[in-house]
């Protein structure tokens, strides 16, 4: 059984900080993120294997803003993604249990995000989990952004594709097919 990632703020408590704009930058490249106040944050692309960002959002707090990473995998030609997510600025690093980064997302076993949302005003991130290729595999989970706690997770029924009945409301939220 894989260890379920938590998340940990990368710096520590932080002031609110209000995102006015996210846009696409440098033929989708960078993120650019523009608070109240005028200030602003560009993130560039960091993995080798990064094609390009997508779907820059804002939560409705205006203090979240999540993105999608896309990646072209070489060793098995499969595309792949994982969110990046700030919240008042600042990275929201995900990490495994052990206190290790978790490359490809917060996802178990090398899996890809393959769906993702903001909850609960911009407080949580929803993110559900798969295989890029191979066999079929699910994982969803439940992060508070504001404590870096892992709210909880469920693995989904590779037979039914459907969460266990006591699963809690935001694991049955299904994602679109890829």
């Amino acid at each position: 059984m894989a260890v379920a990632p938590t998340i940990a703020l990368a710096t520590g408590a932080s002031t609110p900080r209000e995102a006015v704009s996210a846009t696409l930058e440098k033929n989708d490249t960078a993120v650019r993120i523009v608070f109240k106040g005028g200030k602003s944050l560009l993130v560039p692309m960091r993995d080798d294997d990064a094609v390009g960002f997508d779907a820059p959002t804002i939560s409705t707090d205006r203090r979240t803003v999540a993105w999608t990473e896309n990646l072209q995998v070489a060793a098995n030609h499969a595309d792949a993604a994982f969110a990046y997510v700030y919240r008042d600025g600042r990275q929201v690093q995900m990490l495994g249990r052990d206190g290790k980064p978790v490359y490809i997302g917060g996802c178990p076993n090398g899996g890809a995000t393959s769906d993702w949302h903001i909850l609960a005003g911009g407080r949580q991130l929803y993110e559900a989990c798969a295989f890029p290729h191979g066999e079929p595999f699910e994982y969803r989970s439940l992060y508070d952004l504001d404590t870096g706690k892992l709210l909880g997770s469920v693995a989904i029924d590779n037979d039914t594709g459907e969460p266990p009945t006591n699963a809690p409301a935001w694991a049955k939220h299904k994602p679109p097919q890829q």
